[in-house]
């Protein structure tokens, strides 16, 4: 599911995230981070400018996901 979301396949909403139980969310979680930290770790040329856009999108798409989780669990605690 992750890789999907990187990849552009899948927007993440609310909805997907309510099915999710607490374990399942704190995997989900895990597993965004993580592959947040192998894209990073990526190095693309800097010459290479539809490379470095697609990292960038990449990112963009794994950052906000872990946003809406973050909020998803903040309105959940209250």
């Amino acid at each position: 599911m992750v890789r999907d979301i990187a990849e552009g396949y899948l927007l993440l909403t609310e909805r997907p995230l309510k099915q999710l139980g607490s374990p399942d969310l704190d995997r989900f979680s895990f597993e965004l981070e993580r592959r947040l930290r192998d894209l990073r770790a990526e190095q693309v040329d800097l010459e290479d400018l539809p490379g470095l856009q697609l990292k960038n999108r990449r990112l963009q798409r794994l950052r906000s996901a872990q946003q809406l989780v973050q909020a998803y669990r903040m309105r959940m605690k209250k």
